[in-house]
């Protein structure tokens, strides 16, 4: 541990600014765990706020049917189970974390996801994002013990 004047020091150092930009790099270090967490939720049939995605119809389980037959996928979307928002995989494949020094986001890269915001058979457009539950259990789980680490380390602790 160091001296007291030392541990001053790093106090002095220790900015708003300096904490912020560890967060945006903590936040960035994790962003594969949140990038699945997010894609989780969606396969669940779920949006940010746990309300369903949407229902596959008659003809999507139609379509499917045939498709499976055919041997070009492999599930058939029954209907009336909720949406999962997996179809070829390329919306999933596209997801990317966008972060900021205020905020950070996720998106999908895949050309379809502007046709699925835009849709009215999803029944929310919240697709992009954590459930309070999901944020609290990476910054729990992740963020938090990384960055006190990172703290008790600046501070010679």
């Amino acid at each position: 541990m160091g001296t007291l004047k030392s541990l001053n020091q790093n106090l002095k150092n220790l900015t708003e600014s300096n904490i912020s930009n560890e967060i945006f790099r903590i936040i960035k270090l994790f962003q594969k765990e949140i990038i699945e967490l997010n894609k989780q939720q969606l396969l669940s049939g779920k949006d940010i706020y746990g309300k369903a995605l949407g229902f596959y119809s008659p003809t999507t389980e139609k379509i499917t049917t045939e498709e499976y037959m055919l041997g070009k996928r492999k599930d058939i979307k029954k209907a009336g189970s909720p949406f999962n928002a997996k179809d070829t995989g390329t919306f999933f494949k596209g997801f990317y974390l966008e972060a900021t020094q205020k905020a950070f986001k996720v998106f999908s890269r895949d050309p379809k996801t502007h046709v699925i915001l835009d849709s009215t058979d999803w029944l929310s457009d919240d697709l992009f994002g954590l459930s309070d539950e999901n944020l609290k259990r990476v910054i729990h789980e992740k963020i938090l013990p990384f960055f006190l680490k990172h703290i008790r380390t600046k501070l010679g602790l």
